[in-house]
């Protein structure tokens, strides 16, 4: 007998991929001020921040220097190792997402 996960529940304690995703979207919010408001307008530019993360995910020749499509700050371009790069594109995209959303009246 096999048991049927509840995916409607995220325990955000766990190291499951959707679970840390989560997490590092709650700390750019919490800690970095990066909220859904503040990131309204921004969707292009935060699906090309996650886009060079995913593109350059441990393997950038020079991690003290961002790719030139990345469209912010170089002090902002934070290469670690593919895991934790994957994770904050994942995150970036859930801003994105939320930043389109929006935009486009379908969040409040």
């Amino acid at each position: 007998m096999s048991k049927k996960r509840d995916m409607t529940l995220i325990d955000l304690n766990g190291n499951e991929p959707l679970a840390v995703v989560a997490r590092e979207r709650l700390q750019q919010i919490t800690r970095e001020g990066f909220t859904p408001v503040r990131d309204v307008g921004r969707a292009s530019e935060l699906a090309a921040a996650a886009g060079c993360y995913l593109l350059y995910a441990d393997a950038y020749p020079n991690p003290g220097q961002p790719p030139e499509a990345w469209p912010w700050e170089a002090r902002w371009w934070k290469p670690k190792n593919w895991r934790r790069d994957f994770t904050r594109a994942g995150a970036l995209v859930l801003a994105a997402i939320e930043a389109g959303d929006r935009q486009e009246g379908k969040a409040e």
